[in-house]
């Protein structure tokens, strides 16, 4: 168990210094190019992917990109948006650090960290 924590730990590493250094383009959203368009249509993302796998610089630093305030509310194929899986893994800084940022992001839709994901809407 210690050696796969010490590898999801240079993982994590790994990728937030690699994004880090990453020269976006213009306009580049973490949703997509068609984050404007569907908002609806349910989509693995790299925040799901970094949620599951407990990456929390990573998930740190994709929250700070643009449209990580869209990926956030955004529902997988399975119906789980990124703080169901936080939920669901059991790993509590991971919560806290997407229910503080789905509550900042949130245009008055959430309010309490025990029930974040229910009746959110986009409205967009």
């Amino acid at each position: 168990a210690a050696a796969k924590g010490l590898a999801v730990a240079e993982l994590d590493q790994s990728l937030t210094e690699r994004f880090r250094s990453l020269k976006l383009p213009s306009g580049w959203s973490l949703a997509g190019h068609s984050v404007k368009k569907d908002l609806t249509t349910p989509r693995e993302t790299v925040l799901h992917f970094a949620v599951r796998h407990n990456l929390e610089a990573f998930t740190g630093h994709l929250l700070t990109l643009p449209g990580a305030d869209v990926v956030a509310r955004l529902s997988n194929e399975q119906g789980d948006t990124p703080l169901d899986i936080a939920r669901a893994g059991g790993n509590d800084r991971l919560l806290q650090q997407l229910v503080m940022f789905t509550n900042q992001n949130s245009n008055g839709y959430l309010e309490e960290a025990g029930d974040v994901s229910e009746g959110v809407s986009v409205s967009e």
